[in-house]
């Protein structure tokens, strides 16, 4: 999955969090975002190939 596209202006960035279940990738991104005061994370994926499940925030 490519987030690419939103990253088109300097000063943006994107964090990912790897998990081995979305319930933890979720809160630790939610954590992040609200003490970085960013976006709340996307719906949890999987990268295949990679064990556990991703969410990113930007």
């Amino acid at each position: 999955m490519s987030h690419s596209a939103h990253l088109t202006q300097p000063g943006l960035a994107r964090i990912t969090v790897h998990s081995a279940d979305a319930e933890t990738a979720g809160a630790v991104a939610y954590a992040i975002a609200a003490h970085l005061n960013a976006t709340g994370p996307s719906e949890p994926y999987r990268i295949p190939g990679e064990a556990g499940m991703c969410v990113s925030s930007r």
